[in-house]
Formats: structure tokens, C-alpha cells, sequence
């Protein structure tokens, strides 16, 4: 197999143009890619005619070496002459690298740089996913977060097949993504945008810069209204239930994207707690209702005219901060405002069975 190599490498070598030399005629060329072609057949031979069918790492590593030597020559040679030879080589050649990682997995080098042209083709589909989010509408601080990771994959040398696989299954999740999206006609921006930072954190796309944005972004979304300890507790049980792909990691030596949101929501928790244990245990009514229940009361009164309001919103979020039930310390307004609108069975069943008791008691009074 060395030998097919080093042949190789003699006849590229007579595509690099020097001074007074005649130009390699196209049989010449055609006679290159023929071998390029034959690479994969010579290997799966030499393969074939070891003892068991079995080729050792070293056949598949040196192979490897060899094939991504030449490929990153033929690169340079046609950055110095393009000419359309030079991409049909490179195309070759980077089958012939694919072959041996798809066929002998366990005897690849996923350590070692990716050839250029490889890695381009990743870094050029990925940014073209990128471009297609931001068309949709996916905001443009986490897109150029993304991208200042891709660049930097490739800051100094082009990463190793384990971060080139990383890119390449990433871009794949962030396709079926967009793909999702047109397929369900949707137009929401902001919910595209939030499907994209699910992907990344199911990706495990452990950036610190993107772990803050996340943190950022959902701090900003905390409004006045809300309580901070249900909200926290909500982004918590949110991170908590986000499946993740736990062979993918964009930092190999740095904790995962989930565990380090899980334990940043824990801290904002932790410092909502102590900060409003006041406003929690004093000054509040409790109730022995659900929350589903406690809304259906509120309907009911107002319904019949007992309360009168002309902004049932404001009305729901006014109790919720003056009413807790036996088990939760806090009411969310979102909860309970959806729960006024969807009233459920169970909730009609258990008010009915109060409003009698109450009826019973107005008997006796």
C-alpha cells in the first residue's frame, strides 16, 4: 500500500508547475485520478489478504497519514494554480479518508488533524445552516456566538476528527431543526430562537460565552410580575428535562452545557429564596384548594358578580401575590390565568363537592 502512495505522490508531483516544464497532458491527468480512484480497491485488497481479513491500526493509520499528505498538497498546489483537476483529486481523496473512518472505525486516528479540505466542507455547510437561521429570524448575538466557536475550532490548525465529527453532527441537528420548522409553517421567531438553544444544550455545546447568554437571556425574560421563585424553579425544571446527545461535547474537558445551566438556575433560586423569604411567609392568605381550584373559585366569583372587575388579568395577578395553598409557597400568575381559562373536570368536581358543604354550613348559621 506504500508503494501506491509514493507512486501517487510522484505522479502529483508533476502537476506542480516549474520554470520551462511542458504542460502534464490530460491522459496524464486522467492516469492520476484512475490511481486516486484505485486507492480504496488497493486497500480493501491489502485488507482482505491478512490473516482473518483483518488490518492492523497501523495499515489504516499510515494510509490515513498518507492520503491526508496528499490531500493538503494538492490543496496548496491548487491555491498556487487552480485548475479543475485539483478538485477532482481532492474529491477523490477525501473519499478515500471517509472510507477508511466509515469502514475501520476502530483503527482510525480521530486524533489527528482533519485535511484542510475536509474541514472546509464542515465549516462551509455549518455556516450555511447559520445563514439560513438568521434568515428565519434566530437572533443574530447567538448566531455569531456560534460562529466565533467554528472559528476558533480552526484558529491555529484545523481541529481533529473528533471536533470535525462535533461540527458536522451538529449541523445536521440544526438542518432537521429548520427543516421541522418549514415543515410545521411556523413563523415564530422567538419560539425558532429558543428551539435553537435547546438544540445546543442537547448538543452539549459547552461554551462559557454561550452558557452566559443563556443565563442573560433568561434573566432578562424575568419581569416584574413574576415571581422569581416559581421562575427560577421553572427554568430549573426546563434545563432538568432537556434530553441530551451525552457523546457530544464541544469542550472535551470542561463540565457539560446542562450541568453547568443546572447549577447556575440553582444559584439564581437559592438567592430568590433567601431574597424574598419574606414577602413568601408573611402577609399571605392560605387556602386549602389547588391552584386549578383556587381558579375556578376566582371564575365563579366573578362570573356571578361577587367580585367586579374590568381587568381579570390584574385581578388574577393581585391574588396570586396575596394567596398561597398548603403546598406550594407561591401562586404563578401564568398558572393561574391559564387555569381560569382551561377549567378541568376534576377542578368542577372538587369545587362542587365544596360549594355543598358550604351550603350546608349557611344552614345552620
Amino acid at each position: 500500500m506504500n508503494t501506491v502512495f509514493e507512486l501517487l505522490n510522484g505522479m502529483l508531483d508533476q502537476l506542480v508547475p516549474r520554470a520551462g516544464s511542458s504542460v502534464v497532458t490530460a491522459k496524464d491527468q486522467d492516469k492520476i485520478l484512475t490511481a486516486i480512484e484505485s486507492l480504496q480497491l488497493h486497500f480493501m485488497k491489502a485488507h482482505l489478504a491478512q490473516d482473518a481479513g483483518k488490518i492492523g491500526k497501523v495499515a489504516v493509520r499510515s494510509s490515513q497519514a498518507a492520503g491526508s499528505y496528499l490531500l493538503n498538497s494538492v490543496y496548496d498546489q491548487h491555491l498556487a494554480e487552480p485548475a479543475e483537476v485539483y478538485l477532482h483529486i481532492q474529491n477523490g481523496l477525501c473519499g478515500f479518508i471517509d472510507g477508511l473512518h466509515k469502514n475501520f472505525p476502530g483503527q482510525f486516528d480521530y486524533s489527528m488533524p482533519m485535511p484542510l479540505p475536509c474541514w472546509l466542507k464542515i465549516s462551509a455547510t455549518m455556516e450555511d445552516r447559520l445563514v439560513s437561521l438568521e434568515r428565519a429570524g434566530v437572533s443574530t448575538t447567538l448566531l455569531n456566538l456560534i460562529r466565533a466557536e467554528l472559528h476558533y475550532a480552526c484558529l491555529h490548525h484545523t481541529p481533529d476528527y473528533i471536533a470535525g465529527q462535533y461540527w458536522q453532527s451538529l449541523g445536521m441537528q440544526l438542518l432537521e431543526l429548520r427543516a421541522e420548522q418549514r415543515a410545521e409553517r411556523r413563523s415564530d421567531k422567538d419560539q425558532l430562537n429558543n428551539a435553537v438553544v435547546n438544540c445546543l444544550v442537547g448538543c452539549n455545546f459547552n461554551s462559557g460565552k454561550f452558557i452566559c447568554y443563556v443565563l442573560d437571556a433568561a434573566a432578562e425574560e424575568l419581569t416584574e410580575e413574576d415571581s422569581p421563585v416559581v421562575y427560577w424553579a421553572n427554568m430549573l425544571k426546563w434545563m432538568n428535562r432537556l434530553p441530551t446527545s451525552p457523546e457530544m461535547q464541544l469542550y472535551r474537558n470542561a463540565d457539560s452545557c446542562k450541568a453547568q445551566l443546572i447549577e447556575l438556575f440553582r444559584n439564581e433560586l437559592f438567592a430568590a429564596e433567601q431574597l424574598h423569604t419574606d414577602d413568601v411567609v408573611q402577609d399571605k392568605l392560605i387556602t386549602g384548594l389547588s391552584v386549578g381550584q383556587f381558579a375556578l373559585l376566582i371564575r365563579l366569583l366573578v362570573d356571578t358578580g361577587v367580585l367586579k372587575t374590568r381587568n381579570t388579568n390584574q385581578l388574577i395577578r393581585l391574588l396570586s401575590r396575596l394567596v398561597k395553598t398548603t403546598r406550594t409557597v407561591e401562586i404563578s400568575a401564568e398558572s393561574l390565568r391559564q387555569k381560569y381559562y382551561q377549567i378541568n373536570a376534576a377542578s368542577v368536581k372538587m369545587m362542587r363537592e365544596h360549594l355543598a358543604e358550604m351550603m350546608s354550613k349557611l344552614k345552620e348559621y
